[in-house]
């Protein structure tokens, strides 16, 4: 019985381990794409994939402002991200980035160019 029990909490232990280690650990998926827009500005733009929860985010850093998580929205063709105020649209290597009701300001990939 002793053996058993030690048996279980070693399991245990083992399975609580890979839980925490799994759950700080970034996705090996996420994509990390650095867009050049026309008004001189540059975003940096994380693509974390869905998991079974939700349809994937993007993580917008953009200048030295705080990062943007905006979530997936499904779209017949490209990709589309936005939380109402802030919009992220794009196919292929260019996107648009829009805040607000401002005008959409188009953005390319710095390898594009």
């Amino acid at each position: 019985m002793k053996s058993f029990t030690i048996v279980i909490s070693t399991i245990l232990a083992l399975g609580l381990t890979a839980c925490v280690a799994t759950e700080n650990t970034p996705t090996p998926s996420t994509k990390i794409v650095k867009y050049q827009c026309l008004n001189s500005k540059s975003l940096i733009v994380s693509f974390i994939p869905s998991n079974n929860n939700d349809n994937g985010m993007a993580v917008i850093n953009h200048g030295d402002k705080k990062s943007i998580t905006l979530p997936n929205q499904v779209v017949a063709s490209g990709f589309l991200y936005t939380n109402g105020k802030y919009t992220l649209r794009g196919k292929d290597q260019k996107v648009t980035w829009t805040i607000g009701k401002m005008m959409p300001i188009p953005c390319d990939t710095e390898t594009a160019k």
